[in-house]
């Protein structure tokens, strides 16, 4: 039996956090959502 994946929702993908490592997050359907990386501070 294939796993059952939840539907990628508008806020799941409002509230994800910028991490060290970009995650992936899945719709079930194909489609797919890279997590942001933090913005790195160049100091100009």
């Amino acid at each position: 039996m294939p796993k059952r994946i939840a539907p990628l929702t508008d806020t799941k993908v409002r509230t994800v956090k910028p991490g060290k490592k970009p995650k992936k997050l899945f719709d079930g359907g194909g489609c797919f959502f890279w997590s942001p990386l933090p913005e790195v501070n160049s100091g100009i």
